[in-house]
């Protein structure tokens, strides 16, 4: 725990993070340090601050009731504040998943033989990443389609230059696509 040494500032006891939030917000913000400037530039602030002394007693403002995990709190309220939630939290009926499941099952398989495929699923690898989290029957299937994505780009990578079979001639095009 710290206190903030700037001068004339309350002495609240701030854990670290706190304290660069306090210091963000209330003594290095755009319009605390622009008035400064102005201050300093007519002449009516030192040149240099008084310097901190803990002996002087400042004022403690009256505490709000926050408590000790207060920001972690509020990270927990607000952070999945955002997502669209109505894709996963809606119950799954026997058609429903049945489709969702065939679907994935697809992507999965593009993924894993289809170096095309691969390269267009990787444009919407965060939505995957989200979707492979819920709690879909499909999300499973997700899970191998992001993981074959991983270990097929880390092949790619390797090998001297990625190319299709639609390349090569017939005798030499890869035979484990299923038809």
């Amino acid at each position: 725990m710290s206190v903030c040494k700037w001068p004339n500032c309350d002495a609240t006891e701030r854990s670290k993070w706190s304290l660069v939030t306090h210091l963000q917000d209330h003594h290095a913000s755009d319009h605390h340090l622009r008035s400064m400037a102005i201050r300093r530039r007519d002449g009516t602030v030192p040149k240099v601050p008084p310097k901190y002394r803990s002996d002087v007693v400042r004022e403690l403002p009256p505490h709000p009731g926050y408590t000790r995990n207060a920001a972690a709190e509020a990270i927990g309220r607000h952070a999945f504040k955002f997502l669209p939630r109505e894709i996963t939290d809606e119950p799954e009926g026997p058609v429903t998943r049945s489709i969702r499941l065939t679907a994935c099952l697809i992507l999965r398989n593009l993924a894993r033989y289809s170096s095309e495929g691969r390269q267009q699923l990787r444009r919407h690898e965060r939505t995957l990443c989200w979707l492979s989290l819920s709690r879909l029957e499909g999300s499973t299937v997700l899970a191998q389609l992001l993981a074959e994505l991983h270990s097929a780009g880390s092949q790619e990578s390797t090998l001297p230059h990625a190319s299709s079979d639609a390349n090569l001639p017939a005798s030499e095009q890869s035979s484990d696509v299923p038809s």
